[in-house]
């Protein structure tokens, strides 16, 4: 999908410089030493407040590093709706690895706690949804070489805080096309505080919870080559506490599985129609959005398309107008309003 809009780039503007843009935002490029350097680790509250009708709304962006032309948007509520989890899922081209953004938010008494992550290649709700686990993304690209030099490798190790030869073992081929080292480690954060916790293990390709939410499971990739949507072959299991592998996913293992809803597609070839009539049921009440405008109980919140709301709606999911897009970028962005009491 991305290689064809990069053909069809070349052929429409005759630019080079363009489609080697195209391929830099979708992963294709070099990097650098460690890619996700520019992305900070951190649960990142931040958002850009706005006063709306009698309301003040907060606007935070699902994944604030690069989402290429393409993302797959997915999430869960939980039982009570009161919190949510979205995931912006980008793909490279040929549906190579490229790092996700995920927002953990709840509704509480006294406001709304939320947390926001980039630079992950997985992400799964706690049983009580306090807290997520993760898996946080390396990518490193060789560039023009065939193979990563013993700098680069040092790099990497200083980064995930492991040893050399232990990266060295976790690495993988996260493309096809080019010489480019992918490494996972698992982490959790937790609500309010946001401070992610990463542990130096060479695993985290994909996560899980456990039922009693004091073990994760953290997924080793797929070899010889991984695909963006690849599923673990091999488990182990990472005590929350402690942080320390207790060995091979046991048998008897219980996961928690929350109930994922698969949304929708963000590509700079779809065109989402803002003008269609959504609307969603809340406490006392609805979330709706129409002509490009989305309302709670009457009120407006923001621009966009609604697709989920919490409990009372202070929490919605949308894609929003991306006034920043730039021509190989998609026109939406997927956000989460948050409207303060």
């Amino acid at each position: 999908m991305v290689a064809e809009a990069v053909r069809q780039m070349m052929s429409r503007t005759g630019s080079i410089a363009a489609a080697a843009a195209l391929l830099a935002a979708c992963g294709g490029g070099d990097p650098g030493a460690v890619a996700d350097t520019a992305i900070t680790m951190t649960g990142d509250t931040s958002a850009s407040t706005v006063s709306s009708g009698v309301s003040r709304v907060r606007m935070s962006e699902v994944n604030r590093g690069s989402s290429g032309m393409a993302a797959q948007v997915r999430w869960a509520l939980s039982a009570d709706k009161r919190a949510i989890i979205v995931v912006e899922n980008p793909a490279s081209v040929e549906n190579e690895p490229f790092p996700n953004g995920f927002i953990l938010a709840r509704e509480t008494a006294a406001g709304v706690e939320m947390v926001q992550l980039d630079s992950v290649w997985d992400a799964a709700p706690s049983p009580d949804w306090s807290a997520a686990a993760f898996g946080r993304a390396h990518r490193v690209s060789a560039g023009e070489r065939d193979s990563l030099t013993t700098a680069q490798w040092d790099s990497l190790a200083r980064a995930a805080g492991m040893p050399n030869a232990d990266v060295r073992r976790g690495a993988f081929p996260a493309s096809g096309m080019a010489v480019i080292i992918g490494l996972s480690q698992p982490g959790i954060i937790r609500l309010p505080d946001g401070t992610p916790r990463v542990w130096p293990v060479a695993a985290g390709w994909r996560v899980a919870w456990s039922r009693d939410g004091e073990r994760i499971a953290a997924g080793m990739p797929p070899t010889p080559r991984v695909s963006d949507d690849a599923d673990s072959p091999r488990w182990i299991v990472i005590d929350t506490a402690s942080g320390m592998p207790r060995g091979e996913l046991p048998p008897d293992f219980e996961r928690f599985v929350p109930d994922w809803v698969q949304g929708p597609l963000i590509d700079i070839s779809v065109s989402h129609d803002t003008a269609q009539r959504v609307s969603l049921q809340i406490d006392g009440g609805t979330v709706e959005s129409h002509g490009n405008r989305i309302t709670r109980n009457g009120v407006e919140v923001g621009t966009g398309i609604a697709y989920a709301a919490t409990w009372s709606g202070r929490i919605i999911v949308a894609l929003a107008p991306d006034p920043s897009a730039r021509e190989y970028e998609p026109k939406e962005r997927l956000v989460v309003y948050i409207v303060e009491p």
